[in-house]
């Protein structure tokens, strides 16, 4: 949530459009898309911010009225998809009414949930009351195959009365293709979330080191590295915290600690070099692994001018895009696109990308559902995360990423989930795999019918 010692910069017209968006009739909806580690939960949290701070009363009188209650969500803390309905009631009447009774998540069916929800929002209606609910990670709902089609046919019902506002790593229609889906993707808004504007990644560099003058050099060179991805950029200000304990007494960032502050940015930079390193290997199927490969290489080379890209391209290069890895700006001899970042650049000159993985008969999914009901929420995720990866190696801070969505947390929460998960594992029978662990490098997940051998 943004706040005085952390405040929220960037995605000014976005920002502007989802909060006009709270006087809309009938409600709108939005789907705020963008690759991890793009600011999508941090745009939730500042809309919530503004939402209960009555800020831009211009514009939203209803907020400044106190008549709009903004409800986030994160989808990933639901340990089932029916649970959002007990979730999303609890906390709007919480918020509405704290003095109020709630009854307990345990209480009730999905359906009465649903319908409760609904009357509260339909009665906050009524007497000029708006609700807007936010919903983070709302893709991992629509992985999950249970009550998915009743889960979007209920939400595009409830967005009827109530603006709704979810974040999705890809597009909806590249999530799930259901029929639902489909009807809930033509109620909504998609807001793609990439790199951001030139002048506030400027303001936030300086927000990072406001005290100390920075040569200019320095502040073109650092925002050069950043490429304007506001992980980045946020990671700029440990660098240069990082350098002030060595030298306390510095009063001007100047050329020749700019190896030092490169070096450190690369690093703090792998988690999001790692992630983004595999989207390289997973493309959507519309996009075929030998087209990537070609304008991947291509791009390593060095700025693309538009009039250079073969038609073929261009659904990669849109791809490219939407996960915040390409840039598109002006060059000496015009309009080009370039890696966001010279850091990635680097990276992935020295990083071979990942083959794809040749799905088999054998790395076909094998975990019966009735398995999952055994484990715990992280457990099963993980088990889940495997089993679509299977007999692909999978390094640590790749799970972190994209099982945690934590790329930051200790390597620890890997290696105990992945120990309670292989005892889960050795009580199975039949057996359904194994967790193979390659020293120094991550996991491979051997399902059962590709293995003989169960011992570690």
């Amino acid at each position: 949530m943004a706040t005085d010692k952390a405040p929220f910069f960037g995605r000014h017209i976005i920002v502007e459009r989802l909060t006009e968006s709270t006087q809309t009739e009938p409600p709108a909806g939005f789907a705020i898309v963008g690759a991890r580690m793009t600011g999508k939960s941090a745009l939730l949290h500042h809309l919530a911010s503004c939402f209960r701070q009555n800020t831009n009363q211009a514009r939203a009188p209803a907020a400044a009225e106190g008549r709009l209650t903004p409800v986030y969500l994160d989808c990933t803390l639901l340990e089932k998809p029916e649970e959002l309905w007990s979730r999303l009631y609890t906390t709007l009447t919480h918020l509405a009414d704290p003095a109020g009774a709630v009854g307990s998540l345990t209480d009730g069916s999905p359906p009465q949930w649903r319908q409760l929800l609904t009357t509260l929002v339909r009665e906050r209606r009524t007497q000029g009351q708006r609700s807007i609910f936010l919903l983070d990670n709302f893709d991992h709902l629509l992985a999950t195959d249970p009550c998915t089609p009743d889960l979007c046919t209920a939400l595009s019902i409830l967005n009827t009365l109530a603006v709704v506002i979810l974040t999705t790593c890809k597009p909806l229609y590249d999530v799930n293709s259901g029929r639902a889906v489909s009807r809930l993707i033509s109620n909504m808004t998609q807001l793609f979330l990439g790199l951001i504007e030139e002048d506030t990644a400027t303001s936030w560099l300086a927000h990072q080191h406001q005290g100390v003058k920075m040569a200019a050099a320095v502040r073109t060179a650092l925002l050069a590295c950043t490429g304007r991805h506001p992980y980045l950029l946020d990671k700029v200000g440990e660098c240069l915290a990082e350098m002030q304990l060595g030298l306390p007494a510095i009063q001007e960032w100047r050329k020749e600690h700019l190896p030092f502050l490169q070096l450190r940015l690369a690093e703090h930079g792998r988690p999001l070099f790692l992630t983004q390193w595999h989207l390289l290997a997973e493309p959507p199927a519309t996009i075929g692994p030998a087209v990537m490969t070609a304008l991947v290489e291509r791009l390593r080379r060095g700025p693309l001018p538009p009039d250079e890209t073969p038609r073929e391209w261009l659904p990669a290069l849109n791809w490219l895009f939407n996960q915040a890895l390409v840039a598109y700006h002006w060059g000496d001899r015009g309009p080009v696109y370039t890696i966001y970042s010279p850091l990635l650049l680097d990276f992935l000159n020295h990083t071979a990308l990942p083959t794809p993985a040749v799905k088999s008969a054998d790395s076909a999914p094998t975990v019966d559902p009735a398995v999952y009901q055994n484990l715990t929420k992280i457990e099963a995720s993980l088990l889940r995360y495997f089993e679509q990866h299977s007999q692909t190696l999978v390094s640590t801070d790749q799970l972190l990423a994209d099982v945690w969505r934590r790329p930051n947390a200790s390597t620890r929460r890997v290696q105990e989930a992945i120990r309670r998960l292989r005892l889960q594992l050795e009580q199975q029978a039949p057996p359904i795999g194994e967790i193979k662990n390659e020293r120094g490098r991550g996991y491979r997940f051997v399902p059962a019918s590709s293995s003989t051998n169960f011992s570690r």
